[in-house]
């Protein structure tokens, strides 16, 4: 499931662990950075205006969990992603597609194939969010 809201909610003051369900809250912070949340309150707050309820992942310490790879995405665009703020500035981009992408500077890492395919999932869900 995913699903984009922009449903303005109350912030709470503190959350009971008994909350926690099996939905997530991804969201892209003030710099652009993707984040994921146990609590809707806390994506909306944080967020630049619209979060995503999701059952697809996890979260860890703020960062979502895509099939068991923490993700820290900086940025993206149609096929890739920016993997570190130093990328993002710089333009240095990370392709999660199949298909190689002409023009543009591209990351020398090779991503395994469980992390690729986590930050692809990563950048669809950054594309929803972006506007």
């Amino acid at each position: 499931m995913r699903e984009l809201r922009k449903d303005a909610i109350e912030k709470k003051d503190r959350h009971d662990v008994s909350e926690i369900t099996a939905t997530k809250y991804v969201y892209q912070d003030k710099y652009g950075i993707l984040h994921a949340s146990d609590f809707e309150d806390t994506a909306y707050y944080y967020s630049t205006g619209a979060y995503v309820a999701t059952d697809e992942i996890s979260t860890s310490h703020g960062y979502p969990v895509i099939n068991g790879v923490k993700v820290k995405l900086y940025g993206a665009g149609e096929g890739y992603v920016y993997t570190s703020k130093y990328a993002r500035d710089n333009d240095i981009r990370c392709n999660v597609t199949d298909h190689p992408i002409e023009g543009t500077k591209f990351e020398h890492v090779e991503l395994s194939s469980e992390v690729k395919e986590a930050y692809r999932i990563a950048n669809e869900f950054y594309m929803m969010l972006k506007f």
